[in-house]
């Protein structure tokens, strides 16, 4: 969906801190479009997370809400500057949705039924995985399971072969095999 041909030629979209604000703004839009929706439902308000440009590797976002301490959003810098409209539009309503489903529902699923409630809310597919093209500094390497080839990160690769019984293809659960670099 979002090869290297889908790269955005907007000059403005190439200006990191233009993007950046664009992030921060897309996060308090989405608090505020789970307020309206939450207050007029009776939910406590939801208050606006901290946001990190500093994720790496292959994840495109991540959500954290810890017991003590104030939520916070991490996106990866590297998606935000080559996919920056995929970013602001897919990968940020995916995090604020977890913060509002851990703040409303607390014990759930992290891609469970509230969350999916949270993402139709805001008029989004609730998808849990992002299709951008993620370039590994490391290299990649295969795997092949009972039902497809998958390609992992230096990092992902040595933890496979440190513990290989731990890894299992998502799809199908069985385990993998090594087949070499990529």
């Amino acid at each position: 969906m979002h090869g290297g041909a889908d790269r955005e030629p907007d000059a403005h979209l190439r200006d990191a801190a233009y993007v950046r604000n664009r992030v921060l703004q897309a996060v308090a839009h989405w608090i505020g479009v789970a307020n309206a929706h939450g207050g007029s439902h009776g939910r406590a308000p939801v208050p606006l997370p901290a946001t990190r440009f500093d994720l790496l590797g292959a994840k495109a976002g991540t959500a954290h809400s810890p017991r003590h301490g104030a939520a916070f959003i991490r996106i990866n810098m590297d998606l935000l500057t080559r996919y920056p409209r995929a970013t602001i539009q897919e990968t940020v309503p995916h995090e604020v949705a977890h913060i509002v489903q851990r703040a409303w529902w607390k014990q759930t699923k992290p891609h469970g039924k509230e969350w999916a409630a949270v993402m139709q809310m805001f008029g989004k597919q609730p998808s849990r995985t992002h299709s951008l093209q993620v370039q590994y500094a490391g290299g990649t390497f295969v795997y092949r399971c009972a039902c497809r080839d998958i390609r992992v990160s230096s990092r992902r690769h040595r933890t496979i072969q440190s513990r290989p019984a731990a890894f299992r293809c998502r799809r199908c659960s069985a385990g993998v095999q090594f087949v070499g670099p990529a």
